[in-house]
């Protein structure tokens, strides 16, 4: 997969209204542990697009 491309991605912020993929999101945080995967609600969008903000 880092040879697709994807090395350069530090973050990854998912906005869904779905627990599965939660559930989803955190087997990929540990799978890709040099990018923080992190999963928000639809009424977090607010919080999500500061975390991808954050150096």
């Amino acid at each position: 997969m880092f040879h697709a491309g994807i090395s350069h991605i530090a973050k990854v912020a998912v906005v869904a209204d779905k627990q599965w993929i939660e559930k989803i999101v955190k087997v990929e945080d540990k799978l890709f542990r040099n990018i923080d995967i992190q999963f928000f609600q639809p009424e977090e969008k607010d919080q999500a697009i500061e975390f991808l903000k954050q150096q």
